[in-house]
């Protein structure tokens, strides 16, 4: 029943997120029932051939599951839209990909903060531009092409292979949600070396940064990059399932060496001199930046051990061959 997992797999992709079990299983049992139906009247399994013909008098998997999909489309029909959803989410991610580049030039040649803000805040409009063209892009698209006859020329053979049971992926707002806080306390973190006050506020007079800090500054904002990176990734190639998998994982393992190494860098502030402070208040700091450091390692260590058991959980689910119906497939 390969032929039938291949094609179900294809529908599950076009399907609302929170039905797509139901509907798929009750697709397989109907399937599967008519399957049975036809072996008992030749008397024989049906041949892959007949199989073929069967799934096509069911329909392309993209029309099928136009079938069970809300009816609240304006100015793009069905036929178009997650096409649509997943290029406008591409265009929006590579654009903040761009913005967060330049910001972060900025901020690491010292631009003061309200000029970064300035840079970043730039997003909006440059996203309402993006919006309107492809929103009219496709608009166009669908008005010149009309319903696009996927009903010919489709060979059920020639479906994707089946793929492995994998993490479900972050969808819509909250992937892009996800991708802009990271961005956003990413230019954070760029702007802290020249600007000590946006993470020490007040005490900013009193103490600053060692030189063992500066020295491991880029090993600590390394994990944050990587993971910027593969969040736009997994937006604008949302078929490379191992990003979605992965990233989590490498984000937190790269974190947690990050922070050991600042654990053994000794002290990590001290006094500015431009305001008195006594030495043991000074060590008790640094004792409190020590114990913070060490219970943000555990922290982060038990969700690298976690995001590392549902990658692995995740690969070994897809090689067991289990029907793709109770599986999610990102970016749909």
């Amino acid at each position: 029943m390969d032929l039938v997992d291949r094609y179900l797999q294809q529908v599950q992709r076009y399907l609302p997120a929170k039905d797509q079990d139901d509907i798929i299983n009750e697709l397989k049992d109907d399937i599967l029932s008519e399957v049975a139906d036809q072996e008992a009247h030749l008397g024989r399994p049906v041949t892959e051939a007949e199989m073929v013909n069967l799934l096509k008098h069911r329909g392309h998997p993209f029309l099928l599951a136009q079938r069970y999909r809300p009816k609240q489309y304006l100015l793009i029909g069905p036929g178009m839209l997650p096409f649509y959803w997943q290029t406008l989410k591409a265009s929006l991610a590579l654009a903040f990909l761009v913005i967060v580049i330049v910001t972060a030039v900025s901020a690491v040649q010292g631009a003061p903060p309200h000029e970064l803000w300035n840079l970043l805040s730039g997003f909006f409009n440059v996203a309402l531009y993006i919006f309107a063209w492809v929103t009219g892009l496709f608009a166009v698209l669908d008005i010149v092409q009309g319903r696009l006859n996927l009903q010919q020329g489709w060979d059920p053979r020639k479906l994707p292979a089946l793929a492995r049971r994998s993490q479900p992926a972050p969808r819509g707002l909250e992937a892009f949600t996800e991708l802009v806080s990271t961005g956003v306390f990413t230019i954070w973190w760029l702007a802290v070396p020249h600007y000590p006050w946006v993470m020490l506020g007040p005490a900013a007079n009193v103490i600053m940064f060692t030189p063992a800090w500066h020295q491991l500054y880029w090993w600590i904002t390394a994990p944050l990059i990587i993971s910027f990176l593969m969040q736009v990734v997994a937006l604008v190639h949302p078929q490379w399932q191992w990003v979605g998998r992965s990233r989590r994982f490498v984000a937190a393992a790269l974190t947690v060496g990050g922070l050991l190494l600042l654990l053994g860098a000794g002290d990590l502030v001290m006094a500015t001199g431009n305001m008195p402070i006594e030495a043991h208040a000074l060590a008790m700091i640094n004792r409190l930046v020590t114990a913070c450091l060490s219970l943000s390692a555990l922290g982060v260590s038990v969700q690298a051990a976690w995001e590392g058991y549902r990658m692995v959980r995740g690969k070994m689910g897809g090689s067991t061959g289990r029907s793709p119906a109770g599986s999610e497939t990102p970016g749909s």
